[in-house]
């Protein structure tokens, strides 16, 4: 009996230390915050707006917390709080609206010590848990230098291609209903897969992947890359309103702020 209780004790320890290999912040992101004890600085929250209804900014994220809300629609916000609001262009969906942030407020003192970027229908439960996410990354503020609650190991880079592969050929129709156009075409520029988007920004292999847009930031990270970089960046995310370089950027964020 006892031997079958070390047994037991031995697999939990494994598949403990096998969660957190391949999603770092799985224990991490549950335990940090409650035990951190330094004071929260300043942060900001930039939003991805297209046609969603984002009541929930009323609801979930703090009044001290500064909002700024890009939208790629003639939509206004529907948020009562206060916040600053710009419209885009409808190229690049949320990816391309974090890098015009960055780009855009590159500089000292323009952006906030923390950065929570989110896109417009965070309060979605299916088929991602965004809000879920949400409220994770909302408890993780300004604990980690980058926060992403769906973090993962990649240890798939042919599977990584293969989904890269199937979104050209059969298309990719936005996970909110209010986005979703009748023309799903995932439109392709410059490259073909995401090595050689990698090898085009000299960013090294991807050891950590992300999906759905969610996470948050130290702006000091920001500045391990030049604002020449973002710049060149964008310029590859501004052809079309569904781009494959979006795709390749999703999975690339927690790369180009971790170089090192």
């Amino acid at each position: 009996m006892l031997k079958k209780n070390y047994y037991k004790i031995i697999i939990i320890v494994i598949l403990i230390i096998l969660l957190n290999l391949i999603f770092p912040y799985f224990f991490s992101g549950i335990i940090i915050p409650f035990v951190n004890t330094k004071k929260k600085k300043s942060t900001e929250v930039v939003i991805a707006h297209y046609k969603e209804d984002l009541s929930w900014v009323d609801k979930y994220i703090p009044k001290e917390f500064k909002v700024y809300i890009y939208t790629k629609s003639d939509q206004k916000p529907n948020c009562k709080r206060e916040y600053v609001h710009k419209y885009l262009d409808n190229v690049g969906r949320c990816d391309h609206t974090y890098l015009y942030h960055i780009h855009s407020k590159y500089g000292d003192n323009n952006l906030a010590e923390n950065i929570i970027f989110l896109p417009g229908g965070c309060d979605m439960l299916l088929p991602f848990p965004k809000k879920l996410y949400l409220l994770f990354t909302l408890l993780n503020n300004g604990v980690f230098d980058f926060y992403c609650p769906n973090l993962n190991y990649h240890f798939y880079p042919e599977v990584t291609d293969y989904l890269m592969e199937d979104l050209v050929r059969n298309g990719y129709c936005s996970s909110h209903q209010k986005n979703r156009h009748k023309d799903c075409t995932i439109n392709k520029f410059k490259f073909d897969n995401i090595q050689e988007w990698l090898d085009y920004f000299d960013l090294k292999k991807i050891k950590y992947i992300s999906f759905t847009g969610i996470f948050s930031i130290k702006s000091k990270i920001i500045y391990r890359r030049s604002k020449s970089f973002y710049e060149k960046m964008i310029k590859h995310m501004d052809y079309a309103d569904s781009t494959l370089n979006g795709h390749f950027l999703e999975r690339s964020w927690y790369t180009i702020f971790n170089p090192n």
